[in-house]
């Protein structure tokens, strides 16, 4: 539906927002609600985690592993946060400092 559409061209945004994010920024209002959405999962994967910045990471991470409860944490770090860390030492053969 219409609703579904926007929401997730709203996501998709917020995602070209965190491939060039720079620490001094705030985060989109709309990365802030995600943490109380049932959907947060689906709807942060639209973001494409695989694209942010270093430091993006860092501040979703913090964001991320704060406001949620300890089950959607690690879904958190199984389905978003290790695959960038994988990711990350694979290509540069080490962690990139934030």
């Amino acid at each position: 539906n219409d609703l579904n559409h926007i929401v997730e061209k709203c996501y998709k945004t917020v995602g070209e927002s965190l491939a060039i994010y720079k620490s001094n920024e705030k985060l989109p209002h709309a990365l802030l609600l995600l943490v109380k959405s049932p959907r947060w999962l689906e709807l942060l994967m639209l973001t494409k985690p695989q694209n942010w910045s270093a430091q993006a990471t860092f501040e979703v991470t913090k964001l991320f592993s704060s406001n949620l409860k300890e089950k959607a944490v690690t879904k958190f770090y199984e389905n978003i946060l290790l695959p960038l860390i994988v990711r990350n030492v694979m290509e540069n053969k080490r962690l990139n400092p934030i």
